[in-house]
């Protein structure tokens, strides 16, 4: 049934592959393996559930459907594309049931981030990260005692000018790190407020690893060789994905050193009611060789 819906969809599919190429659009790859991480890590929730038909299903193939209509005959790319989504997700729904979406909601909320962001959205969002970002990072070099020129979201360092666009374009670093926040969030045993407090510092999570990676980048523009800049460039957009992992925690432990549980219930219980802890066995003949 999934590549049933995927097939009724192919054209758009196709679509949607050639604008994943698109540098700005890169994260849509990390979708996929990140919701199967978080089912993964909350595989217990599998236990007791009611597998089957759901009438669901065919309701999302109907609302995808109309979306993607709606997004083909009206051009917009982004309701053609998550309209698709819709429709493979409902296809899978139809089999397995309704049960499934509802236990593990978070790996299938993010699907929506399949979905890349046209051109005219994707500006409104760079142009102002862009512009904070120039600024931030001329304040930082300034206070460090490099010399620095900024005009607009450009800047010049040791007399090599730079724009921010192209040594760090921030639109790939946001969507990537939410998804790192989203995953962080749903694979490790936190409260619920905890999670979305998570979640809801992701774009400034981001604007920091972007600042944090953008600054050598310019320095290097400034003292080293263009090759040499970029190659930096790209490996360190890749050490930013750890630095936000370890932000993360460090935001955890803070809050836990407060005084302040940030552990779910679940992750705090013990072994259940008369099963022996982890290693240790209940049966007498086991415990007696042991004793000897």
């Amino acid at each position: 049934m999934l590549c049933a819906g995927v097939l009724v969809m192919g054209s758009c599919w196709g679509h949607w592959f050639k604008q994943s190429k698109q540098e700005e659009a890169s994260h849509v790859w990390l979708v996929i393996p990140f919701g199967a991480a978080i089912m993964y890590a909350n595989r217990k929730r599998f236990a007791g559930m009611q597998w089957g038909p759901s009438w669901v299903g065919p309701a999302l193939v109907v609302v995808g459907l109309a979306i993607a209509w709606f997004g083909y005959n009206y051009a917009h790319q982004s309701c053609y594309h998550f309209g698709a989504t819709l429709i493979a997700l409902g296809a899978v729904a139809s089999v397995l049931g309704h049960q499934l979406l509802l236990r593990f909601w978070p790996a299938f909320l993010i699907l929506g981030f399949m979905t890349p962001l046209p051109n005219s959205i994707r500006l409104k969002i760079a142009v102002p990260l862009q512009s904070a970002t120039a600024v931030v990072v001329d304040n930082v070099l300034q206070f460090f005692g490099e010399p620095v020129g900024r005009q607009n979201n450009s800047l010049t360092v040791n007399g090599q000018h730079v724009l921010i666009v192209e040594a760090c374009n921030g639109m790939r670093m946001v969507f990537t790190l939410i998804l790192v926040c989203w995953l962080f969030a749903f694979i490790t045993p936190l409260k619920n407020w905890v999670r979305f407090l998570i979640i809801g510092l992701s774009p400034a999570t981001a604007l920091v690893c972007n600042i944090i990676r953008l600054i050598p980048t310019l320095v290097m523009y400034g003292h080293a060789s263009k090759e040499n800049a970029e190659t930096f460039h790209d490996y360190a957009g890749w050490a930013m994905l750890v630095v936000a992992f370890f932000f993360l925690m460090f935001v955890i432990k803070f809050i836990d050193a407060l005084g302040i549980e940030v552990r779910s219930e679940e992750a705090q219980a013990g072994p259940p009611a008369g099963e022996a802890p982890c290693g240790e066995s209940k049966n007498p003949d086991v415990l007696a060789a042991g004793a000897v």
